[in-house]
């Protein structure tokens, strides 16, 4: 009988429906302040050191700082860090070709070597290695031709790279084993065409560098998997004598390893498990980790097939530690789950007394488990004790491996013994990731024990190049929020700015800085210069990495503050057109209002100068607080407020920022566990500073409370009544206070029909009570 506690050790298996199930996912996910599922909030805790990568499905939470979410296709995709990947990998590859056009062969070779390598190009790159030394320099048309068709076939354009290679006639006698071998793979049918192709381009000349890559392919495809097709047992055979005649031909050939894992392929087909077992142990010694992967797969299914499950697990654990391509580990740990759901009892405990005595597996295992096994806070500190005791149990240990402890202890919340295993791990490794990890998890410790100025002096040293992607990404996200909250939040606009992270990024740049503060950072030098990293063309946020839109976007602050010296003084800085444009440039702002956009033209904000808004404003308070008589004062007052009310609802708005967001952001995406009390306080000044109907809403009420007796009593109860009821159905955030601000109506209504009832609005007010009143006994309320 299975022992569903001992399968993984440590921790009591959940069952698969458990083991596997990620929350639902429908927030944000480039964001900090905004990440938050619309129907539970989810948690986040942006100290804990990222994971590269988790497969997820179409419902379920992508994890943050970098974290790959995804699915079965290709991983090994850019990090948001390294958005210029792409451009530069085309424009690299672009600079060889060229210069293989000028025959400048050396210069292209050394181009090609920069390209970051996929399953094919190490071979392309083979190819022009043994061409351009064989060539001598000599630029002819038909090595040209060559070039061209071989560059189309690796870089996207097969058929005509294909055509190219067709068309060369009388190839100089070096060329011929080079064509053979690259149309070898048209005649991919079946195993003994495209065999027999390999074998024309080894035998057209047999002392070619192409000689020995075609006798390894031609033993390859007749022994390599196909879905349904198992080779014949002939195939197999001649397979194998294929690679004895490489060994002996080519004694000292580059393809050794390779062809002892074949030859452990032989066996395997022959049922020879021992003599297969030995040649991929031989493998799993390579220095090449592509080719170790390869064989500790193999051995896991050698034993799989002989029902040594707790082999397997163990081959696959070592597997786990090598440095390979996400894509591999993405696989082997789905297969270290199946494996491992398939233990008894006794294998079970044999994997874990392995695991506790190894200090490569205990590694792998906490890895594995970290990175493809989501926990529960019980599940992490049953892995944190289980972990934390193998470790202590071990003399000298590694230090990736006291780094994966110390993360599966901050994990667990043991933040005090998590800072001392990253400590100790960063005075005994130079391991890049091994080091950025640990100063990962210090980071985040000090700040979870009060220590943010350490912490955040920690988190700065990730953001070099030394550090892998996924973790820089995290530590600007950590290092974002440490700022704004306990060091500089100008720093922390400069991170969010460098991540893409537009919308963190409006959220300061609008409501958490002050308006002083976003004037000092208008004129500061950035701490970090890494805006031009997610600022690109056609950006749907482009408008905020530019600084005219930040300037106008200062002045409205201003002026929401009634601020208006300042506040102009900011709209001055920009021309006309730009301030009237809301700071953009004229294309951006038709782009911002065209239909299908977020802004459509119904809804956008009237183009005006501001200048004139500010000029409209400052007059109407200066006569509200200097006229000689209080009916005066509350005129001005009053028309203040019915100004504002009628230009409605984008007044104080800044589109470049938001591109008609910024509601639907607050109302749904809001994170309450992230923001703190700071932040719901910010938030709430920023709404009750930027929405005009709550800018009438004061002004009316402190009309009604300075001026009882003025003779603009009945329209100020008027104008508050009717602002208070339609800010309380403006959106989701305001419906909040729906019930309040619906009383605060009634009552000036109420007022106005009793103090004033031969006013001309008494009548409509009476109505509108009613309404009111029934609406406010709606279920809702």
């Amino acid at each position: 009988m299975k022992s569903k506690s001992l399968r993984y050790p440590g921790i009591a298996l959940l069952g698969l429906a458990g083991l596997y199930a990620i929350g639902s996912f429908d927030g944000l996910v480039d964001s900090v302040h905004f990440y938050s599922d619309l129907n539970d909030e989810i948690p986040i805790d942006f100290g804990r050191a990222p994971i590269h990568i988790r497969m997820t499905n179409w419902t379920s939470e992508p994890h943050r700082g970098g974290t790959l979410s995804t699915y079965d296709w290709d991983i090994d995709v850019p990090q948001p860090w390294d958005s210029g990947w792409v451009w530069n990998q085309n424009r690299i590859r672009k600079i060889a070709r060229n210069l293989e056009i000028a025959g400048k062969f050396d210069q292209a070779l050394s181009k090609y070597k920069m390209l970051t390598p996929n399953e094919t190009l190490p071979g392309f790159i083979k190819d022009r290695e043994e061409i351009f030394q064989q060539s001598k320099g000599k630029n002819a048309p038909a090595l040209q031709k060559y070039l061209q068709g071989r560059y189309l076939v690796e870089f996207g354009e097969r058929k005509r790279g294909l055509e190219r290679l067709h068309q060369i006639q009388n190839p100089p006698a070096y060329l011929k084993p080079h064509i053979l071998y690259a149309l070898a793979d048209e005649k991919s049918a079946s195993r003994n065409e495209l065999s027999n192709a390999y074998m024309a381009a080894y035998r057209a000349d047999q002392k070619s560098p192409r000689a020995e890559s075609a006798l390894v392919m031609a033993a390859r495809t007749l022994l390599q998997h196909r879905p349904n097709q198992s080779p014949t047992p002939d195939q197999v055979s001649r397979g194998g004598k294929l690679l004895d005649q490489l060994l002996k031909e080519f004694p000292k050939t580059r393809f050794a390893e390779n062809a002892i894992g074949w030859q452990g392929r032989v066996a395997f087909l022959e049922s020879q498990y021992p003599q297969a077992i030995n040649q991929y142990r031989k493998q799993t010694a390579s220095k090449d980790p592509a080719i170790a992967w390869m064989a500790y797969n193999s051995l896991a299914d050698v034993y799989r097939i002989q029902g040594r499950q707790d082999e397997a697990v163990i081959a696959l654990l070592k597997q786990w530690n090598l440095n390979s391509p996400s894509r591999e580990h993405l696989q082997g740990g789905k297969l270290l789950k199946e494996v491992f759901e398939k233990l008894d009892s006794n294998q079970a405990k044999k994997v874990q007394n392995a695991i506790r005595k190894n200090s490569d597996l205990l590694q792998a295992y906490i890895g594995f488990r970290i990175e493809h096994t989501p926990l529960s806070l019980t599940q992490e500190t049953n892995l944190m004790t289980f972990a934390t005791s193998a470790l202590n149990e071990m003399k000298n240990p590694p230090a990736s491996l006291t780094s994966r402890v110390a993360q599966i202890n901050y994990n667990a919340g043991r933040y005090a013994s998590a800072q001392q295993l990253a400590q100790r791990a960063l005075t005994l490794t130079a391991d890049k990731e091994t080091s950025a990890r640990s100063r990962f998890v210090l980071a985040g410790s000090l700040a979870r024990t009060g220590n943010h100025k350490q912490a955040i002096r920690e988190g700065e040293k990730l953001l070099g190049t030394d550090t892998p992607g996924y973790l820089r990404q995290g530590a600007a996200e950590f290092l974002a929020l440490q700022n704004e909250r306990h060091g500089d939040p100008l720093t922390a606009l400069d991170l969010y700015l460098g991540l893409g992270y537009s919308q963190d990024a409006a959220y300061l740049v609008d409501a958490r800085l002050t308006p002083d503060e976003l004037k000092r950072y208008l004129v500061r030098k950035p701490k970090y210069a890494m805006g031009s990293l997610a600022e690109r063309e056609g950006s749907y946020y482009a408008g905020i990495y530019r600084k005219e839109t930040l300037q106008y976007t200062l002045g409205m602050r201003f002026l929401r503050k009634e601020r208006y010296a300042e506040a102009r003084q900011a709209f001055q800085r920009l021309d006309k057109a730009t301030r009237s444009g809301w700071g953009l440039t004229s294309k951006e702002r038709k782009a911002l209002v065209e239909p299908d956009k977020n802004i459509g033209y119904d809804k956008a904000p009237r183009v005006q100068d501001p200048l004139i808004i500010v000029q409209k404003l400052e007059n109407l308070t200066r006569i509200s607080k200097q006229a000689k008589t209080e009916n005066e004062r509350a005129q001005a007052l009053y028309d203040k407020a019915a100004y504002i009310y009628k230009e409605r609802n984008l007044l104080f708005y800044s589109p470049g920022i938001w591109q008609g967001g910024r509601a639907i952001l607050f109302d749904h995406f809001w994170s309450p566990e992230v923001n703190n009390a700071a932040d719901k306080a910010a938030l709430n000044q920023h709404l009750n500073e930027h929405e005009c109907l709550a800018q009438s809403l004061r002004l009316t009420e402190e009309l009604i409370q300075k001026y009882p007796k003025s003779k603009v009593m009945p329209k100020a109860l008027y104008m508050a009544a009717l602002s208070a009821e339609r800010l309380s159905n403006l959106n989701t955030t305001w419906r909040k206070k729906g019930e309040e601000l619906i009383k605060v109506s009634i009552n000036r209504l109420d007022r106005l029909v009793k103090d004033y009832p031969e006013d001309s609005l008494a009548k409509p007010a009476a109505k509108y009570k009613k309404e009111f009143t029934k609406q406010l006994n709606r279920p809702e309320y």
